[in-house]
């Protein structure tokens, strides 16, 4: 008897080894095992974040003049993908490119049973918002409690049934040409609730302006990991009343020392907060100058971006001052002042410096184990960490978690992309969209004339740049790339390179050192199937929803092997 996963895979690829009948009871019982995985799911077509404004404050782009409008729900965003006329999978939001698959829970909420199947013979996918009424208390954090923590599937179908959950949805990638005339008739064919029902019992934040056209929306693109032809609009909240208990200081990987307000703790949102941003020195100290900040000082605090505590007003008298210190809270090391900010200068010598950018370079890197905690422990900076052996490393952490990190060093030493590696070296104001523009390494020289040249107009990237490379590279980073760099910038690769989109795992090879070896090859990786790929490189059988976009498009299915065979006949 072959597993659940396997039947639904070849259902789902045209190859039926069951019934329709058959394939529903599988969807609906235990046998969901393989449906579970976190954070690997990839989404037909990207999910954008909404970029949020707030009415009375932001002006409103004018090509959102005669756009529709929509009730922004305050729920959990859901992708359900169809094959066949049937659900494959349903995904949470993730990163906007991939999430976790939800599939068992969703389906075991008998109100969402009615999705599984739908009368259309496509492949498309369907995104919205689970939701439940907001007489509710805190409605949408349990909405997404249930989905993230609860494990076991019956409780979650009891919380689902107890607080009525329901997916509304309200955008599908099916190529259609008017939002309002085609995109939302077709979801209500299909049976669901949509955005132009009426919703009112669901709890909003807002509204959504979309444009009409499908296509436009599509050209528009994204700016960063938002759509440019969606715009939520809302109202400012007022802030929640609560008391500063204290102050205290905390450090970044880049040395500036950030001020942060210890409250009374407030529940705002549904989420209980106890600390709330005072953004820098001297925001701080125009705080205790202008308004009389201080401890025992009342507050009103929203969340910034529904996320991001921040205090918007100041009554009453503090029952005591907040000092601005002179010396960094880590090391002792007497701050410098640059503009807003306070700098701890020593980057060598303080633990919680050296510490912050030991996480931030190994995560960026994707190396798993080397938290924060885990680098305090370890005292070292990435430099030093890489040249720990794996009996060294054993003995600082433990054998068991020590051999882990090691072997993923050892990994990570093949080779990294360039642009990669500069990113997690923590450069200032050199991130995803300055890197890739840089020229190779080999060719940097120490002049603020070479940076200059190569930066253009972008004259305070060209100087921060100079500044990280003749004093932070050669005293953190010894003046050596801490790791081998054997791929050019995508800016280098002629444009006629082929693309190709890996999936899966590829034996030998991190994502990392296969984008090195790739490049190499004179291959550019791209991470979404789409008209321009060549060749997706798949070593073993897999329905994710990148073979099954190669399928659709007629795209090669190979494996390194023959990719490289096939590079080297050319």
């Amino acid at each position: 008897m072959q597993d659940s996963k396997t039947l639904l895979s070849s259902y789902n690829e045209g190859n039926p080894l069951v019934t329709d009948a058959e394939y529903d009871l599988i969807m609906l019982n235990d046998g969901t095992d393989g449906m579970e995985s976190v954070g690997d799911y990839a989404h037909m077509s990207r999910l954008g974040s909404i970029r949020k404004i707030y009415e009375g404050e932001d002006e409103i782009p004018s090509r959102f003049a005669k756009a529709i409008k929509t009730p922004k729900l305050d729920g959990l965003a859901l992708c359900l993908t169809y094959i066949s006329g049937r659900l494959s999978s349903v995904v949470t939001r993730g990163d906007g490119t991939k999430g976790t698959n939800v599939t068992a829970k969703f389906l075991r909420d008998v109100n969402q049973r009615k999705f599984l199947t739908v009368d259309n013979r496509s492949k498309f996918q369907v995104t919205g918002e689970l939701v439940c009424p907001s007489r509710f208390q805190n409605a949408r954090n349990i909405v997404a409690g249930a989905i993230t923590h609860i494990k076991d599937p019956d409780e979650y179908a009891q919380r689902a049934s107890d607080f009525e959950f329901q997916f509304v949805a309200y955008d599908s990638n099916y190529e259609l040409g008017s939002y309002s005339q085609d995109t939302i008739p077709f979801l209500r064919d299909l049976g669901f609730l949509t955005v132009f029902d009426d919703v009112s019992i669901y709890p909003t934040d807002g509204i959504v302006l979309r444009i009409d056209n499908n296509q436009e929306v599509e050209d528009l693109g994204f700016t960063g990991d938002y759509r440019n032809g969606l715009i939520a609009v809302k109202t400012r909240k007022e802030g929640i009343e609560t008391v500063v208990e204290s102050v205290s200081w905390q450090l970044s990987p880049k040395g500036v020392v950030t001020p942060v307000a210890n409250l009374k703790p407030i529940l705002i949102d549904g989420a209980n907060i106890s600390k709330a941003t005072l953004n820098n020195a001297e925001f701080l100290s125009l705080l205790i100058a202008n308004k009389g900040f201080g401890i025992g000082s009342t507050v009103s605090v929203i969340r910034a971006g529904e996320i991001i505590p921040k205090i918007v007003a100041v009554y009453g008298e503090a029952t005591s001052s907040i000092e601005i210190p002179d010396e960094c809270p880590c090391c002792g090391t007497s701050l410098e002042e640059k503009g807003a900010f306070l700098v701890c200068p020593n980057k060598e010598d303080c633990p919680a410096q050296v510490a912050k950018l030991s996480q931030n370079f190994f995560a960026t890197l994707g190396i798993k184990g080397l938290g924060i905690k885990t680098c305090e422990k370890i005292g070292k900076t990435p430099v030093e960490i890489l040249k720990l052996s794996e009996a060294q490393l054993c003995d600082i952490i433990g054998s068991t978690v020590g051999k882990k990190i090691f072997l993923q060093l050892e990994e990570l030493k093949k080779g990294v992309p360039q642009e990669l590696l500069l990113q997690a070296m923590s450069i200032p104001m050199v991130g995803k969209t300055v890197s890739p523009t840089l020229p190779s390494v080999k060719e940097w020289r120490d002049t603020i004339g070479y940076f200059n040249s190569v930066l253009g107009t972008k004259r305070a990237v060209a100087n921060s740049l100079y500044t990280w490379y003749t004093t932070v590279f050669q005293d953190i980073w010894l003046g050596e790339w801490p790791l081998a760099i054997n791929v050019a910038n995508s800016r280098d690769l002629p444009e006629e390179t082929i693309t190709v989109v890996a999936t899966g795992s590829i034996a030998g090879y991190s994502r990392a050192t296969l984008t090195t070896h790739l490049a190499q090859l004179g291959v550019k990786v791209a991470s979404t199937v789409n008209k321009k790929t060549a060749y997706l490189l798949c070593e073993t059988e897999s329905s994710s929803s990148s073979v099954v976009k190669a399928k659709e498009l007629n795209i090669p299915i190979i494996t390194l092997k023959t990719l490289e065979s096939i590079l080297n006949d050319n």
